[in-house]
């Protein structure tokens, strides 16, 4: 028999349980604030947790609480609980709730993740939450022995739906590594059956077809980047519609180019570097900053394109532009750029060093055989990726539709 329900008044809630209450969650929860870390130590057994938003990212010596908590973020990354029952230090950007004894802290855990943060993120350019206000808001409780089977009940079902979204994840990963495979075999050995072999010269990249040749990278294409004079300021970008698209790292995804998020430069300073605007068959090539080594081509341009500084662009290519592309994702290349990346926080490579790289170069007519073979191989396992993201996707919103419906009473958890 249902039971009855009652109007919460709060709108992400609506009805709960007749005999809920809608409760300040500052009544039962206390927040204080992280603190920056002073020591870090290596990983041991009596080493204690640092978290930050994204969960434990080092250790230390010393704890700010010892005990269950919930945290959130208080800048960057928001609106994602943790829930800890230990020993443990939380960094500055990050609130933690300690608990009296009539809110059960997991409880409150699931709660948080059902809850509406967003009319509480100031739109800034770093958003940012003030945990008064998060506390200050109403929660539907019910009673401390119910508040556990919800709790127990839900670390259960999510347990269920997180393991089948790991494995979905660790899939992910498995057709990746797939297509690094199926990549570097098809630029470096070929696609053909059994043929005679050499050695290439060169020791990462081994023996190679007797009719490939190896070559550097200044010997098939031009190399031009946005250095010295050619930068650029804040006072340089305008709005979209008043100049060119300026493309970053963020623009290259999956060998491609998106244009969802784009920045845009003065038609003045665009046209100062004819050098570095971008033309469709371009290979660009992130040279600075974490995701150094990432690539795309421009097979489309929905506006004249220039590029940053933390890219570079491959121009004037003698041999099939998708066969460099994919050579371009190969670890052999990747550890010719681990070796000459330099720089601590802000790793970077030279324009001079990428110009010798080395590169194992087939005939041409095999060059576009590759690439056709990888373009239909690539886009097959793409595919497949697409889809296990999708699942995971799927799967995290129905955990967050379920968490939902039993924190706030819509559904009682089965005897």
């Amino acid at each position: 028999m249902p039971r009855p329900m009652k109007d919460s008044g709060v709108e992400w809630i609506g009805e709960i349980p007749a005999d809920w209450k809608l409760i300040q969650l500052k009544r039962f929860a206390l927040v204080n604030n992280g603190k920056e870390i002073q020591t870090e130590i290596d990983k041991s057994e009596d080493a204690i947790p640092v978290y930050g938003s994204g969960g434990v990212f080092k250790y230390t010596n010393t704890f700010l609480y010892n005990g269950e908590a919930v945290m959130f973020g208080r800048k960057g990354t928001l609106g994602k609980p943790i829930y800890a029952n230990e020993k443990f230090w939380t960094v500055d950007t990050m609130y933690y709730l300690t608990f009296s004894d009539e809110l059960f802290a997991k409880f409150n855990y699931y709660q948080l993740i059902a809850f509406d943060w967003v009319p509480h993120i100031t739109q800034t350019a770093l958003p940012s939450i003030v945990g008064s206000e998060i506390v200050s808001c109403k929660f539907a409780v019910p009673p401390l022995d119910e508040q556990q089977r919800i709790a127990t009940f839900l670390d259960g079902e999510c347990a269920r739906i997180d393991s089948v979204i790991e494995k979905t994840r660790a899939s992910i990963v498995e057709y990746k590594k797939l297509k690094q495979a199926i990549i570097t075999r098809a630029v470096t050995k070929g696609i053909r059956p059994a043929r005679t072999m050499k050695d290439s010269g060169v020791e990462w990249l081994g023996e190679i077809p007797t009719d490939w040749e190896v070559q550097r990278i200044k010997n098939v294409a031009q190399i031009y980047g946005r250095i010295g004079f050619r930068g650029y300021t804040t006072d340089d970008l305008v709005k979209e519609g008043e100049g060119a698209i300026t493309l970053s790292p963020s623009n290259l995804f999956e060998l491609k180019l998106i244009y969802d998020k784009c920045s845009y430069i003065s038609w003045e300073k665009y046209k100062e570097s004819p050098e570095i605007q971008v033309e469709k068959g371009d290979i660009l090539f992130v040279k600075t900053g974490s995701s150094y080594g990432k690539s795309s081509i421009v097979s489309d341009l929905p506006l004249q394109a220039t590029i940053n500084p933390q890219l570079v662009v491959f121009k004037n290519i003698t041999i099939d532009n998708r066969f460099f592309l994919y050579f371009l994702q190969t670890p052999s290349i990747k550890s010719e750029i681990e070796g000459i990346v330099s720089g601590g926080t802000i790793p970077t490579m030279t324009q001079e060093k990428m110009k010798n790289f080395h590169l194992c170069i087939p005939p041409r007519a095999e060059q576009k055989e590759i690439a056709q073979y990888l373009d239909e191989k690539t886009a097959a396992i793409d595919l497949l990726v697409e889809k296990k993201n999708q699942l995971a996707t799927e799967l995290e919103r129905l955990k967050k539709s379920l968490i939902f419906e039993f924190v706030t009473g819509k559904k009682a958890v089965p005897q």
